[in-house]
């Protein structure tokens, strides 16, 4: 793995420094003009291929690797809408029993006797009340 970093680093450092680089073509046994590597044909071909290829295979890296975050952000993104709905439906369903029990409790209250059958109460305990003490009062005088 390293390697590979390696020769990534190495690739990137000759392509950026090719320009201000020196080349040129030195046949066997002749003494090359300036202090460096010395590539054959074949080695510069296999170098330019693998830089070729190196990029191609981490551009389809790098898109695995993007194309897979995003089905884990939408399966992410699919668990939280099932979450979410679920939680819509108990809160409807709470409302609906509250409103049921409100209608309930409104029936309740409208069958109950009204503020008159309080009063009439009131008024029939004091002639009840009134009727015993006269009666009582009429019993023992007599």
């Amino acid at each position: 793995m390293w390697s590979r970093f390696i020769l990534l680093f190495m690739l990137s450092s000759t392509g950026a420094s090719a320009s201000d680089g020196k080349f040129t073509f030195v046949q066997e046994g002749e003494p090359a003009p300036f202090v460096g590597t010395i590539l054959d044909p074949d080695a510069t071909a296999r170098i330019l291929a693998n830089n070729k290829f190196l990029k191609e295979e981490y551009d389809l890296k790098l898109g695995f690797e993007l194309a897979k975050k995003q089905k884990q952000f939408d399966l992410k993104y699919e668990q939280l809408q099932i979450t979410l709905d679920i939680e819509m439906k108990k809160c409807e369903t709470l409302i609906m029993i509250k409103d049921r029990e409100i209608e309930q409790l409104n029936k309740i209250i409208a069958k109950k006797p009204g503020k008159n059958a309080l009063i009439w109460a009131i008024a029939g305990g004091f002639v009840v009340g009134v009727g015993a003490t006269v009666g009582i009062t009429y019993a023992v005088n007599k």
